[in-house]
């Protein structure tokens, strides 16, 4: 969680949740999450 706090800043308001579960697996979709129009 440490780690991917920093380049996930983004996709932790949305992916809180998913990071929990699967820190290094949410990095990979830390893209599809910045396309979430909860961020836009």
């Amino acid at each position: 969680d440490e780690v991917g706090r920093g380049p996930l800043a983004g996709p932790v308001a949305v992916g809180a949740v998913g990071i929990k579960l699967n820190s290094k697996h949410e990095i990979r979709n830390s893209k599809q999450y910045l396309n979430y129009p909860i961020l836009k």
